[in-house]
């Protein structure tokens, strides 16, 4: 992704705040956990209060997490690329057009830094023994659906990165909150640490 596509991002978040789009001042602040080991994982999400249980239950201190919903500032930027460090980090967030941009800005802002998809996305579906995402699933809001444009034009391998499912579920207008899969947060980390 080209500047270029990362300002698209930031103008249709600035011109469509809704509750959905969020576009923070710098005054909002971030949670933060640090992991207590000297290596371990970084996740990045959109949904602080439900990772930081997540980050919480998991007993090896080797995993934290940056979190705010809404989109990042370029500001931010720096800060969070010397925390990350060498650390790995995972992007953790809704199968929606709104953290999907999050996590494709995310990725552009941090190049030459490695964003990985942790989810929700088909194969945290299957981690977490999910076969039927249809009491799960609920339809996008009305900027969602006006969006789903411009994430195909700043996200082109967004298929390839969510799974053929839940690519699916996308094409007909419906989303899956990341609350809906992390019920079960045992199963949540095992899945992350299945990425070893």
């Amino acid at each position: 992704m080209d500047k270029n596509q990362t300002r698209m991002i930031d103008a249709w978040f600035a011109e469509n705040e809704d509750g959905e789009f969020v576009s923070h001042m710098a005054a909002v602040p971030y949670s933060v956990i640090g992991p207590t080991t000297d290596g371990g994982r970084l996740i990045f999400t959109t949904k602080p209060h439900v990772v930081a249980a997540i980050v919480e239950e998991e007993a090896s201190g080797e995993l934290g997490m940056i979190g705010r919903y809404g989109l990042p500032s370029h500001a931010d930027l720096n800060w969070i690329s010397e925390l990350v460090g060498s650390r790995e980090l995972l992007f953790l967030g809704d199968m929606d057009p709104v953290d999907l941009m999050v996590f494709a800005w995310l990725r552009a802002g941090l190049y030459p830094k490695s964003v990985a998809h942790f989810g929700v996305n088909d194969s945290l579906l299957g981690a977490v023994e999910i076969t039927s995402t249809e009491t799960l699933s609920i339809p996008f809001a009305p900027s969602e659906q006006r969006s789903v444009a411009l994430l195909k034009e700043v996200f082109p391998d967004f298929g390839k990165t969510v799974g053929r499912s839940c690519t699916h579920m996308l094409e007909r207008r419906q989303k899956i909150e990341l609350e809906a899969v992390a019920k079960d947060r045992t199963k949540v980390i095992a899945a992350l640490q299945s990425l070893e």
